[in-house]
């Protein structure tokens, strides 16, 4: 979500009165995050597949199959009504109908893959579009077309030029002693938010010779304050 926040707001920038519009799968955390950001979203029905064999599994995978047809036809008729001049996919879900559907309709298409390995949505769709942006040379070994790969780097948000320091720890209320920020993600984030709230109660038994911020998803949410 984030490079796709960064690529929106620099293609205003270049051209002013440029629109945007987002789309994500379904209940996706981009349908709570993008709103924040002043962007109009619309979403597919698009579902991930599971390695596992296991029965549930296996429905599941043929639950993702059957939900691949029905985002093509949403695809097709948000791009039918948006009149695109650009398709751009940041590697969601989402990003498969949409370009495979922008490159069939002959309209020009764009991936950024954040990853130094392409992931599956990537590797679905490399071969359709017009041009595939990684941040690291590395990656180019990756794509069957190298030709089409272009090192671009990771889009950002402007605020992460253009903040000052000083400013910003004001803002956020801090002192002089030194700043440490953690965070966690996938599935091991459970576990490890445990250890910091540990570590954090050994930097108070300390005396607090520094400053922590720790950003934690929803579970971590829940009792982490206290």
């Amino acid at each position: 979500v984030n490079p796709a926040v960064a690529l929106a707001r620099i293609f205003q920038d270049k051209h002013p009165g440029c629109r945007v519009l987002f789309v994500g799968a379904d209940g996706g955390m981009e349908t709570r995050l993008v709103p924040k950001e002043g962007y109009p979203i619309r979403t597919v029905t698009i579902t991930n597949f599971h390695r596992s064999l296991a029965p549930a599994d296996i429905v599941h995978n043929l639950g993702t199959l059957v939900n691949m047809q029905r985002s093509k036809k949403q695809a097709r008729a948000i791009l039918d009504e948006f009149q695109p001049d650009l398709v751009v996919g940041t590697g969601g879900y989402a990003s498969y109908p949409m370009l495979r559907q922008g490159a069939k309709n002959g309209i020009p298409t764009a991936l950024h893959e954040s990853n130094a390995v392409p992931g599956l949505t990537t590797r679905l769709v490399m071969d359709r579009v017009d041009r595939v942006m990684v941040s690291f040379e590395e990656s180019r070994k990756n794509y069957p077309q190298p030709d089409k790969v272009r090192v671009v780097g990771m889009p950002v948000r402007s605020e992460f030029f253009f903040t000052e320091k000083k400013a910003a720890r004001e803002k956020l209320g801090l002192d002089d002693r030194p700043l440490v920020v953690s965070f966690w993600g996938s599935l091991g984030a459970r576990e490890m938010n445990k250890m910091i709230a540990r570590f954090m109660a050994m930097d108070v038994e300390a005396g607090c010779p520094f400053q922590h911020i720790h950003a934690v998803g929803s579970y971590g949410w829940k009792w982490m304050p206290e």
